[in-house]
């Protein structure tokens, strides 16, 4: 029986169930917590989390593929979106989104009514290269 949502979003509530293991199956109740933060829409390539992809992602993306993991990306980005930076859906931001990130971009610049800087795009690729050549490094020592 589901009981309410609690203010992180998680469903709470409690029911029967059967605990197995040992080859016995024990009926009981519990309380149970069912965490649906993972289910929400998550917008590929909208770092900064502001709703859009556009240049402002840029900063944010770069700072993704350079952090160690989730929580080291949102101190620098606590209302960034860390799994948005995941563009082709690996399980991590990693060097093969670059390509589909700058796709991304290319694309809501296309759709968009106002044209952003074509400058802004190419001044990615050098600093994706120097985070890709600086996670290399990292991984040989």
């Amino acid at each position: 029986y589901v009981r309410g949502i609690n203010d992180a979003g998680q469903v709470v509530g409690s029911g029967d169930f059967i605990l197995a293991g040992e080859g016995a199956a024990i009926p009981g109740q519990g309380v149970f917590l069912l965490d649906t933060i993972p289910l929400l829409t998550v917008v590929q390539g909208d770092v900064n989390n502001d709703g859009s992809v556009d240049n402002l992602d840029i900063t944010p993306f770069i700072a993704a593929l350079a952090a160690e993991d989730e929580p080291g990306f949102l101190s620098q980005f606590p209302k960034g979106s860390y799994a948005a930076a995941d563009v082709d859906m690996s399980g991590s931001p990693d060097n093969l989104d670059i390509t589909p990130f700058i796709g991304l971009l290319t694309a809501a610049a296309s759709n968009s009514a106002a044209i952003p800087e074509p400058t802004s795009v190419m001044l990615l690729l050098p600093l994706l290269m120097v985070v890709h050549r600086s996670r290399r490094r990292g991984c040989a020592n």
